[in-house]
């Protein structure tokens, strides 16, 4: 992948990982993203929520960070591509 196609990309997901990490850090558990699902007002459901609103706003920051350096920030980029890739197996692991 080119180095500017990876900034563009990289943009538009830490774009849309701090709007959604935003949305969820400002409302409560009946937020625009959990409407449909009708959930119950649990306080640790709702603290849970808000944990993984920030880490995805702070994922999205630090997305957007390493953009126009990219090349230099390799490190950096690979951590946040791994603590998302061992959050997506803990999700496979987990009894339904």
């Amino acid at each position: 992948m080119s180095r500017r196609a990876l900034q563009i990309v990289n943009t538009l997901i830490g774009l849309a990982t701090v709007g959604l990490g935003s949305v969820q850090l400002a409302f409560r558990v009946n937020s625009p993203l959990y409407a449909s699902t009708h959930l119950p007002q649990f306080p640790i459901l709702d603290s849970n929520l808000r944990f993984f609103g920030g880490m995805g706003l702070g994922i999205g920051l630090a997305l957007l960070w390493i953009v126009p350096s990219t090349e230099r920030q390799r490190p950096c980029f690979e951590s946040r591509g791994c603590a998302l890739f061992l959050g997506g197996v803990g999700r496979l692991v987990s009894e339904p």
